[in-house]
């Protein structure tokens, strides 16, 4: 069963650790390996938003990964979700009982009408679970780089 707490400061480290395998960052919207200060910066910042919560995902004691609201409406719209797993624990299930018990957590302290994802394409992996919990496509983002003349 996973439970989650409320992400504080001491977790900055671990979660930065997390963030930045190369397994977990290449599937990021901004898959660019961050320095420590950039994350720590971001990290307390986010602890301090009103709109926005980290959860630690635990399968009893153990640390498995992460769930993070950003709610886009205030706390009665919609939330934008994103997950990630511990490194060494990707392709055991973990994402998709994050997400089930996310929603779950989600519904029971926040009074908000829907949940979105945005994953990379090639992400199939977040793709067919978040497909698998009923979450449908809504969007298509086309992307094309521009290189300097």
């Amino acid at each position: 069963m996973i439970t989650f707490k409320e992400a504080k400061e001491e977790d900055c480290r671990s979660i930065f650790q997390w963030r930045n395998h190369p397994e977990t960052r290449r599937f990021f919207l901004d898959s660019r390996e961050l320095t420590f200060s950039e994350h720590k910066k971001w990290f307390e910042e986010s602890l301090k938003m009103d709109d926005r919560i980290i959860l630690i995902a635990y399968n009893g004691t153990e640390p498995v990964g992460i769930i993070r609201f950003d709610f886009l409406e205030g706390n009665t719209g919609t939330a934008e979700i994103d997950i990630y797993v511990a490194p060494e624990l990707q392709g055991q299930g973990f994402g998709k009982k994050i997400l089930a018990q996310g929603e779950n957590w989600v519904r029971e302290n926040k009074d908000i009408k829907g949940l979105i994802a945005r994953v990379k394409e090639e992400n199939q992996a977040s793709v067919k679970m978040f497909k698998h919990n009923g979450f449908m496509p809504a969007y298509i983002v086309l992307k094309k780089e521009i290189a300097k003349r």
